[in-house]
């Protein structure tokens, strides 16, 4: 069948799972926002839960406050820490939260951890 155009091989190609272009952190107010910038458009329909996350501030573990989606490629991660952040910040994914995925529906495997240095 070498004049058919569909293909029956190998060749099947699976989309990648997500992965992170870009974590940012900002102290605007007296709160501590971690920007994730994915590769992909992500479904912002769920949020993960915050236990799937250790964010580690200045040497401390701190708990996260809020999650939110300011685009389809953007988790913002809202916090409370006892300061401003003068060194850096630590991110985490521990597990593979079923909240977290594509808008492909492939999930997010666990990375980290990731230091962001104080800007």
């Amino acid at each position: 069948m070498d004049g058919c155009p569909i293909s029956f091989g190998p060749n099947l190609q699976s989309r990648p799972n997500p992965e992170v272009d870009v974590i940012d952190w900002l102290h605007p107010t007296s709160q501590t926002e971690i920007d994730i910038l994915w590769d992909t458009n992500m479904d912002t329909t769920f949020t993960p839960a915050k236990e799937s996350f250790e964010i580690i501030v200045d040497s401390s573990i701190v708990t996260i406050d809020s999650f939110s989606w300011p685009s389809a490629q953007t988790l913002r991660i809202t916090l409370t820490p006892a300061g401003a952040p003068s060194v850096d910040v630590t991110l985490q994914l521990l597990v593979q939260d079923p909240a977290l995925h594509s808008d492909h529906l492939i999930p997010v495997l666990p990375f980290g951890p990731v230091v962001v240095p104080a800007a």
